[in-house]
């Protein structure tokens, strides 16, 4: 950054990493300091990826509705950006907001990607909070199925026990 203060991918990578880190502060200031030189960017995918890794550390922060903006934001660079859809996808509907766009958004990731089971999960999650819950069930057993040893998200077997006990299978 400091012999290329305007290469917006600098700011993505360093914020990024500080998020990485729980570094919230220095990620956001960082990410803030790259707004300031988006304009000198032309990359569509560049730009919908810092807008994208900049709202995850704002709904990290407790920032959800302006994280929303820079997904939102992400989505108009590039709205096959897969991360970003996903993403937004879940956060959406942890809280239950919009959950028709959260659906949309999580089908067109499966589309995009129907082998990764973190995807499929955000799918089973969305259906659960829909109460469709045998839908639900039935991708979060896939996203069990294609889950590597040691590549385990503790989420996707809290997600499976809400999934079961809400069908009576304790």
């Amino acid at each position: 950054i400091q012999y290329n203060p305007k290469k917006l991918l600098y700011y993505h990578i360093g914020g990024g990493a500080l998020y990485q880190q729980k570094q919230m502060k220095a990620s956001l200031d960082l990410f803030g300091k790259g707004l300031e030189n988006i304009h000198y960017t032309k990359d569509k995918e560049v730009i919908s990826n810092f807008y994208s890794s900049y709202a995850d550390a704002l709904h990290e922060n407790g920032d959800a509705h302006r994280a929303y903006d820079y997904y939102d934001s992400a989505l108009v660079y590039n709205p096959s950006n897969i991360v970003c859809l996903n993403n937004y996808a879940y956060f959406l509907s942890l809280t239950g907001e919009r959950m028709d766009k959260a659906r949309q958004m999580s089908e067109k990731v499966l589309k995009l990607e129907p082998e990764n089971p973190t995807y499929i999960d955000t799918y089973a999650w969305i259906l659960f909070m829909l109460k469709d819950y045998e839908q639900a069930r039935t991708y979060i057993e896939q996203a069990l199925k294609l889950v590597k040893k040691g590549d385990e998200d503790a989420s996707l077997f809290e997600h499976a026990g809400d999934i079961y006990i809400q069908l009576g299978q304790k």
